[in-house]
Parts: structure tokens; C-alpha cells; sequence
């Protein structure tokens, strides 16, 4: 499996809250874009909630971004996978336009926390890293 390397100074917590929001916004766009790509191509691909895959938590600057197919075969994802991949579905499978959305935690060392889920078009949410394990 090959992973490519992506480094950004937005999330270190110096840079401006509107400046990192716009960049995650539009990296989660990108990325759902990707797990839709592989569910057109590969309608085998389980659904996230069927698919054994469980939440696990890392730094988010730290962890990788992995999209549905690589998340299936390791059987874990945090949650900017776990809400991209479940927007994907909802889109490719369901007809729902879903979104990921994130809300930032500011910890005391001045660094940000982001954690993503989905944003349901009637305005609610739903949090698949909630309902996957994440305490």
C-alpha cells in the first residue's frame, strides 16, 4: 500500500481559525470526492456501519487519512475517514447529500483539536465515530 505524505501548517495552532477552517473544509470535500470515486468504481465496498471497522483515536495532525477502501482492510479509521467515507455512501448509495463537517477543540498548549462527522441535508448530524467505538 502506498501512502502519500501531505504536511500543512494549518492545524498547528499559529495559524488563523478562518485560514485552517477554509483549508479543512476543503480537504474533507477532496477527500469525500475520493471515497465516492471508489464507490462508483467498486459497488462491493460494505457499508461503513456493516463493515467491522472500528473508531480509533489519534493526533489529527499526526494520523493518516485513509479513504474507504485502505479504513475497510485495516479495520479502523478516525474520524475525518469514518465521516467521509459515511458521506460517500450516504451521496453514491442513498441519494442523501451529505457533508463532513468538524468543530475545533483549542487545547491550553495553543494547538487545535478538530473532530469531523456528518452533516445531514435537513440540518441534523450524525457522528459515526460515536457510534464506532469513540468514548
Amino acid at each position: 500500500m502506498y501512502a502519500p505524505t501531505l504536511a500543512f501548517a494549518s492545524f498547528n495552532g499559529n495559524v488563523d481559525w478562518d485560514l485552517s477552517s477554509r483549508h479543512m473544509t476543503i480537504l474533507l470535500d477532496a477527500w469525500t470526492e475520493v471515497d465516492v470515486a471508489w464507490l462508483e468504481a467498486m459497488p462491493g465496498i460494505p457499508n461503513l456501519y456493516d463493515s467491522g471497522v472500528r473508531y480509533y483515536a489519534d493526533k489529527f495532525w499526526e494520523g493518516p487519512w485513509l479513504d474507504c477502501v485502505t479504513a475497510a482492510l485495516m479495520r479502523f479509521a478516525d474520524c475525518k475517514s469514518l465521516a467521509t467515507w459515511r458521506c460517500a455512501e450516504l451521496r453514491v448509495r442513498h441519494g442523501i447529500h451529505a457533508v463532513p463537517e468538524f468543530s475545533r477543540v483549542l487545547l491550553s498548549d495553543g494547538s487545535q483539536w478538530f473532530h469531523v462527522f456528518v452533516r445531514l441535508p435537513d440540518g441534523t448530524f450524525e457522528d459515526p465515530s460515536r457510534l464506532l467505538g469513540m468514548k
